[in-house]
């Protein structure tokens, strides 16, 4: 069963959509988990960091979603620049070249979904104990032929092949993309 998350709420109340993002950060510590919820916003010590890659993000969602189902398509610079021209100042150099680098690495790909959200049923009803079907929802960048889910970052580590594998992030976008578009193999 595949249901569509909308803004990580379902329609159904009988299915509980847990965000990506959520369940890697109380895996990773319970604790910080719980103060950064009772927190909220203050507990972001890089809003820097966080504001660069909303911007970066937000100008490479303008330049694939002119290519959308296109095969073979190629992003053009000049569909950023709107977003860009609203980008602080203090911002805009860093993402334009974090741009760059990213239209310099582009591999020509069919383009199948950009910034799409999803669910996946990882806990059915019968098996919960609240009597609701668990899903797991998350944001993919991404979504090209063949059967690819990308997801950016603009931070500057690199995860090891071996971390990668273990990453709780990178597991649960392979579900939701293989249920979603029945694929039986999913790179990320």
């Amino acid at each position: 069963r595949r249901t569509m998350a909308r803004g990580y709420r379902s329609s159904d109340p009988n299915i509980r959509i847990h965000r990506r993002s959520n369940i890697s950060n109380h895996f990773r510590c319970p604790a910080r988990h719980g103060a950064e919820l009772q927190l909220g916003d203050g507990a972001i010590v890089n809003r820097e960091a966080l504001d660069r890659g909303t911007w970066f993000h937000a100008c490479v969602e303008a330049m694939l979603m002119p290519i959308r189902g296109n095969k073979l398509g190629t992003p053009e610079r000049q569909d950023a620049l709107p977003v860009l021209g609203r980008c602080p100042e203090t911002l805009r150099t860093e993402v334009a070249e974090l741009v760059g680098k990213w239209l310099r690495r582009w591999p020509t790909t069919h383009v199948i979904d950009v910034e799409v959200l999803l669910s996946s049923e990882v806990l059915a009803k019968h098996e919960s104990p609240d009597g609701k079907a668990h899903h797991i929802g998350g944001r993919l960048d991404l979504v090209t032929h063949p059967q690819m889910v990308w997801d950016w970052k603009s931070g500057w580590g690199v995860m090891t092949n071996e971390a990668s594998l273990k990453d709780l992030q990178i597991a649960s976008y392979g579900l939701m993309a293989s249920d979603h578009y029945g694929w039986s193999e999913v790179v990320v």
